[in-house]
């Protein structure tokens, strides 16, 4: 009898310390959205300047999560700079091609949490010109392919450095073999 007694107590406080103690579960859509690569909408600023090499990282206001999240980015094609996404990724993308301004939609590609380039969702429509990445939305198309175009400027237009194929984005997606 003694034994079921102590045994007793002994689940008691075990149950006691289970409950008290501060582990609670994993989110594991908290923990995708730090790990691996994901395109985020830019709540702040509205425009990203035309200066890649002054931008204010710090000033830079990222959705509380991803627009499209790593799960939904299929591949990446480093020679066409495309990137392959599921269909879900594809509605989301054609529902945005309806609201984006003449002057784009800001948004950061993020690695691993930390943003690697930011650039545009551009309207097709658009004669703007961005020195930042872009890619362009067809509200007309279902296509799952996201082309990341860099304009070219003249000679004497100003010198931009490519982000597209970022050694963090490479090095992420051949890690989970989506690089092609």
């Amino acid at each position: 009898m003694r034994h079921y007694f102590y045994l007793l107590i002994f689940l008691s406080g075990l149950v006691v310390a289970c409950h008290s103690s501060n582990l609670q579960p994993v989110d594991q859509q908290q923990l995708d959205q730090k790990s691996g690569v994901a395109l985020y909408l830019i709540t702040s600023p509205a425009n990203l300047g035309n200066d890649p090499a002054a931008l204010d990282r710090a000033a830079v206001s990222l959705s509380e999560s991803p627009f499209i999240n790593y799960n939904e980015i299929e591949s990446y094609t480093t020679s066409t700079y495309t990137f392959q996404v599921k269909d879900a990724a594809a509605e989301k993308l054609k529902g945005l091609s309806l609201t984006i301004p003449l002057a784009g939609k800001p948004f950061a590609l993020v690695v691993d949490g930390t943003p690697a380039y930011y650039g545009y969702f551009w309207n097709p429509i658009s004669s703007f010109s961005s020195i930042y990445p872009i890619i362009t939305l067809d509200r007309t198309s279902d296509s799952k392919t996201l082309l990341v175009s860099l304009m070219k400027f003249g000679p004497s237009g100003p010198v931009v450095t490519d982000p597209r194929n970022d050694s963090r984005l490479l090095n992420r997606l051949k890690q989970d073999n989506k690089l092609k």
